[in-house]
């Protein structure tokens, strides 16, 4: 066993680690966000230790961290080629040149620079906004939908990158704001289909931090209510978007449904689960109804008239 040992070392020893450099990029991060340096490091042998560090001070050394502000973590999972830093609040300071090391004789390092820019754009997001010439927010094309529990964390920087967007392109606000459900006041759909309520805000000084949904006049829990309930938020130009939708609809989903976000004024629609009737049937059979007694009493009248000419 002894033997087999000695003779795994001296393979180790003969194997020399290699970093894949195009796995092992320069990183980009935003004030106050959070960055991860990654290193992808091939054949690091069972008894070599990867280190991190930045220019003549060492952060941290396998699961070992010297760094004292709490702000840097190392990352690696057993079997993986990937060697992480993670560094959280990143400051202005945190810029520069960064090494991981592996402890080999003699050591063999690759580099990594940090860059660090400002906090005026959602940063570590994948619906990244950017900022026109008409003092508008845009959500980049072909980005994923915002989930509602996302919302909360960063609606305050969105916020602010709002009114910097405004203020840097000079943009007053003389806008009335406006909210609406597409398809309102009333939505037919039949039972077991989906059902897609759409709240379009636009216009709005502020971009709401809370888009709420009720159903006669109970707050839905989406995560409560039942399977299938979910709402989702986007921000496009000039407005924000909240989806709610419910798979397979069922009578009792029938009602009013508010869309009321924060700051301004809620819009109703009604929502008519059907079960194989018509909406316009719907519509107007309260009408026939009210037409039958008429409809008999003409039919006498004619009748009597006949009879009359007949004589």
């Amino acid at each position: 066993m002894r033997d087999l040992n000695s003779d795994m070392d001296r393979a180790q020893a003969l194997t020399v680690p290699e970093f894949d450099v195009h796995q092992s990029p320069n990183v980009t991060a935003r004030v106050n966000g959070s960055a991860l340096l990654t290193c992808r490091i091939r054949n690091v042998g069972s008894r070599q230790v990867v280190s991190w560090g930045r220019s003549l001070e060492l952060l941290t050394t396998g699961q070992i961290v010297f760094a004292g502000d709490g702000r840097f973590e190392p990352l690696h999972q057993p079997h993986s080629e990937d060697w992480a830093l993670r560094v959280l609040a990143v400051q202005p300071q945190d810029a520069g040149r960064y090494f991981c090391q592996v402890s080999t004789t003699p050591p063999v390092t690759h580099f990594i620079h940090l860059s660090v820019v400002g906090s005026a754009e959602i940063s570590e997001r994948e619906d990244a906004l950017t900022c026109d010439s008409d003092g508008d927010l845009a959500q980049e094309p072909g980005e994923d939908w915002l989930n509602i529990d996302e919302v909360d964390e960063s609606v305050d920087e969105i916020d602010e990158f709002a009114d910097e967007c405004r203020e840097d392109n000079e943009v007053r606000d003389g806008r009335e704001p406006r909210v609406e459900i597409i398809g309102g006041p009333e939505l037919y759909i039949d039972r077991g289909s989906r059902a897609n309520l759409t709240c379009v805000i636009t216009k709005a000084h502020k971009v709401p931090k809370h888009v709420r949904w009720t159903h006669d006049n109970k707050l839905v829990q989406f995560d409560r209510a039942r399977d299938g309930v979910n709402v989702k938020i986007s921000y496009e130009r000039d407005r924000t978007i909240s989806f709610f939708s419910i798979d397979r609809v069922l009578p009792s989903d029938s009602g009013a449904y508010f869309c009321d976000p924060d700051g301004l004024s809620q819009v109703k629609v009604i929502l008519h689960v059907l079960n194989g009737e018509h909406p316009a049937a719907m519509q107007t059979g309260g009408v026939g109804q009210a037409a039958a007694p008429v409809l008999l009493l003409l039919s006498a009248i004619i009748n009597l008239y006949s009879a009359c000419f007949a004589v």
